[in-house]
């Protein structure tokens, strides 16, 4: 097991490879005031969490320079509470959430990317603010139980969507549901 407290530094990446690659347990977290920690790469993932791994994003800012890939490649289970994860520009994903997957929103803000968040596997969103558009696809499980989201909601293939709360602010649709369950 890893914690990270960032305390207000930054981390920045210009190699062509992910600034972290979790197999175990990564906690990270920023206990400076105004919490002003932040980690940034540049071409590839920033953070990828492996299957069977666990990464805690409790404070700090998540993003990436340039628009190649995805801010987090998930493969296992990961929880956000507090941090905000965002990708610059209109392409790639700020989260990758696979198959093997299970992301959990506590707090904080995830913003931009092509859609905000794409989810083949298991979305839990407890509070939290997504500031582009969700795509749950696959045999994706998206459940909502508070957020404020200022995209839209693709549900397509065989997934599924559980909302019981929050906010959609869109332009155009909210929820698009063309899957089968």
């Amino acid at each position: 097991d890893i914690t990270l407290d960032l305390k207000g530094f930054s981390i920045i990446s210009a190699i062509e490879d992910a600034v972290f690659t979790n197999n175990g347990t990564l906690k990270i977290t920023d206990t400076s005031e105004g919490t002003t920690g932040k980690i940034s790469g540049s071409y590839n993932k920033t953070i990828y969490n492996k299957q069977g791994a666990t990464l805690e994003l409790n404070a700090g800012a998540i993003t990436r320079k340039l628009s190649k890939d995805n801010v987090v490649y998930n493969e296992g289970t990961l929880n956000v509470a507090g941090a905000n994860i965002s990708q610059p520009e209109n392409k790639g994903y700020a989260i990758y959430n696979t198959e093997t997957a299970t992301l959990n929103i506590t707090s904080g803000q995830i913003t931009r990317g092509e859609k905000t968040i794409y989810n083949i596997g298991n979305v839990n969103i407890i509070d939290g603010t997504i500031g582009n558009d969700i795509e749950n696809t696959g045999s994706g499980n998206l459940k909502i139980e508070n957020m404020t989201c200022t995209g839209k909601i693709t549900n397509s293939e065989n997934a599924s969507i559980n909302m019981a709360g929050g906010t959609i602010q869109s332009i155009g649709y909210a929820i698009r549901n063309t899957s089968t369950n």
